[in-house]
């Protein structure tokens, strides 16, 4: 049953308007008995409760397994992950294999996009929306317990093999047998065993910890930001030398590459085959060695998605490599001390007539001096990094698809377009140490905060007299379960009035607790932490600029000033703390505040303005009970964007046309009778900014 109390107000009729030159809404003046529904808090936002489980293929749990969760596909069609929507969840699987999230969701979402990079599982799964929600990822062919390394002569290739051409121009070869079909490499496996078994093993050989880790060193859409890692002056090839403790002469190295995954290249992108190759070298290389050293392909495909137990190399292939013995022109089984391994990435190498392996200008090299003359955003960067793994001894390489220098949004330089392990008999290590860029795991929510700032009379309800787009970002600890923390963006987009306003937000976190502010004033003397954002909304948010901001249909549109703040806390607190962001605007002075329905002003309120007989305003601050006016009409909303995202957000009414005009629904989803969630699907278009 609702709870509901019952007010007794007299109402009188106003000429003041909230922007000096409108006209209020035609609302009825009340001298009776009125009834409101205090159930009814005028939000569009619910949480809802999902648990993400983790299997292995024999049933074991799988932790430290990333997980990100959207409202939309984070893919484009053409297999780019998405810049333009943020998570409303990332993080981590515990011990258990299970992640239990609470997520605060628009009530008009109808679908989850749970994804995981990890290439084992599937990828991407899809659930319906609900109250309670369960997913489970299961591998499949991945071994649960630790795999066999071939290494001590173990299973070890010892021989000669000759040179096979695959491309001339680029000096591409082959040292064993493929063909190139549509989308596979016929010839490396068959039917789920190996066509070469002296140096592919076609099974996999992977543990679901060593896939984690790969995923984990080479994070989504994460890059170290120091520019110097990926110059000249920084190489991951590897090298082979002795042991320390090496005694008498040593004999070389044996080498093998384990594919891993592709970070999610290959959701979206099922035309698109990155080819996988090495070369070895000694001493320095110089630009022009791009087209002459002799490279070895080892993957031609490396496309998850097209990578099937009949056709290819599948995730967990390993293949032995061979070392190029320029004196004898012929592959040898051992790699000689002072023999530098380098990667190269051929983008896009299987399409059409393979025509990509022609051009040097799709070659990705690790090498970075080999990049610096080739394709269309040359630069002396590498396009592939090497990092050990302590934990797993074992070298995880992550490859980049674009150039450096490529400006496009989606390069996000994750470097996980190609996933592969190296190991090797005895071991080699990078000499330079690339560290591993730190993940932030968030849960965020974005959307629109409208207010009308005729309180505490009525006004106008065309709810555009402060417009800004917002994210709250909550940034987690050393576990899933805390904030250490906060990332605020917003975007002014209109400013309807002629009061002045200001512009701050109360979180529920003690002033006491804050390391520190950027982006924001912090008010010292409130008990919790209130960050005003803009002191002067017309000149901090939009340069000052006269007149209705961004209202009237014709008149130029002016571009707010973005404001990011980012705050750090001193001590880690609970996630389940964050369910009350207050933001607030006020009006002419600052013991004015207005407030979204029933969220409690700061210690700066004038108290004595709530619920006096000759405003409209029906508050009871003893009760709890703020800015409440009738059922119909509160003086702020806060309205989700549908995608989360800040580039899908309302549309709010032009100047003096009240919400309910421009949405004609919106009466629908107030009454206490239906509450009709969907209201913002029928608009009227020439009633909208």
């Amino acid at each position: 049953m609702k709870n509901r109390v019952i007010f007794y107000m007299v109402c009188t009729c106003i000429s003041l308007s909230s922007c000096l030159d409108k006209n209020n809404l035609n609302l009825s003046d009340r001298d009776k008995e009125e009834e409101l529904d205090l159930s009814f808090d005028f939000g569009m936002i619910s949480e809802k409760k999902l648990e993400i489980t983790t299997r292995s293929n024999s049933g074991s749990a799988i932790p430290d397994v990333p997980f990100y969760v959207y409202l939309e596909n984070p893919y484009t069609e053409e297999g780019d992950r998405r810049t333009d929507i943020f998570p409303l969840y990332s993080g981590k699987t515990a011990e258990s294999g299970t992640i239990k999230a609470t997520l605060a969701v628009p009530n008009t979402a109808t679908t989850l996009y749970v994804y995981t990079p990890v290439s084992s599982f599937e990828m991407i799964q899809t659930c319906e929306i609900q109250n309670n929600m369960n997913i489970t990822f299961t591998t499949t062919g991945v071994n649960a317990k630790s795999a066999k390394a071939r290494a001590g002569g173990e299973g070890v290739f010892t021989g000669r093999r000759n040179a096979k051409v695959i491309e001339s121009s680029t000096n591409l070869y082959s040292f064993y047998n493929f063909q190139l079909t549509d989308g596979a490499s016929g010839g490396i496996i068959n039917d789920g065993k190996s066509n070469d078994k002296e140096v592919i093993e076609a099974g996999n050989t992977l543990t679901s910890k060593e896939i984690t880790l790969a995923s984990n060193y080479f994070p989504e859409r994460v890059t170290v930001e120091d520019e110097k890692y990926f110059g000249e002056n920084y190489c991951t090839d590897l090298e082979i030398t002795p042991p320390a403790n090496t005694e008498g002469t040593f004999q070389g190295a044996h080498v093998w590459v384990t594919l891993i995954g592709d970070g999610g290249f290959s959701i979206n992108n099922n035309n698109v085959a990155n080819a996988l190759c090495y070369y070895t070298y000694t001493g320095n290389l110089t630009a022009d060695d791009a087209q002459t050293i002799h490279k070895t392909i080892i993957y031609p495909n490396t496309n998850t998605k097209r990578l099937t137990n009949s056709a290819s190399a599948t995730i967990g292939s390993k293949i032995q490599l061979l070392y190029w013995d320029e004196k004898s022109n012929q592959y040898v089984d051992t790699f000689p001390e002072g023999v530098k391994i380098g990667w190269v990435m051929i983008s896009n190498g299987i399409i059409g007539n393979y025509s990509n392996y022609k051009m040097i200008g799709n070659y990705r090299f690790s090498t970075s001096i080999l990049n610096s003359k080739i394709g269309n955003f040359p630069g002396n960067y590498t396009n592939g990094i090497t990092r050990w793994c302590e934990e797993a001894q074992m070298n995880i390489v992550g490859m980049e698809n674009r150039q450096h220098n490529d400006e496009n949004e989606n390069n996000d330089k994750d470097y996980n377009d190609i996933l592969f392990k190296v190991t090797s008999d005895p071991i080699m290590k990078p000499k330079d140490e690339i560290p591993v860029a730190p993940e932030e795991y968030v849960s965020s929510i974005s959307g629109t905060l409208a207010f009308e700032d005729n309180w505490p009379q009525k006004g106008d309800y065309d709810f555009n007299d402060f417009v800004t787009g917002y994210s709250y970002s909550l940034i987690k600890g050393n576990n899933d379960k805390d904030v250490k923390a906060i990332r605020l963006t917003f975007i002014p987009r209109a400013l309807g009035a002629s009061y002045n306003s200001g512009f701050g937000i109360q979180l529920p976190i003690e002033t006491n607790n804050i390391e520190n502010v950027t982006g924001g004033n912090i008010e010292k003397d409130e008990t919790k932490a209130t960050i005003i954002i803009y002191e002067d909304t017309r000149k901090d948010a939009f340069g000052g600029h006269g007149g209705f901001i961004n209202t009237q249909k014709g008149n130029a549109e002016i571009a707010g000033t973005k404001q990011n703040v980012y705050i750090t806390l001193k001590s880690n607190i609970g996630l389940n703390s964050f369910k009350d962001f207050n933001p607030f605007i006020y009006v002419v002075n600052r013991n004015h505040e207005i407030h979204l329905t029933d969220k409690a002003p700061t210690s700066k309120m004038d108290i004595s303005l709530f619920g006096r007989e000759e405003d409209d305003d029906c508050s009871m601050p003893e009760k709890g009970y703020y800015y409440r006016m009738d059922n119909d009409y509160p003086w702020a909303l806060d309205i989700p964007s549908s995608n989360n995202s800040l580039n899908n957000l309302w549309r709010y009414p032009i100047e003096g046309k009240g919400v309910s005009e421009a949405y004609p629904d919106y009466l629908n989803w107030t009454s206490a009778s239906g509450h009709h969630i969907n209201w913002l699907d029928k608009q009227n278009s020439a009633y909208i900014y």
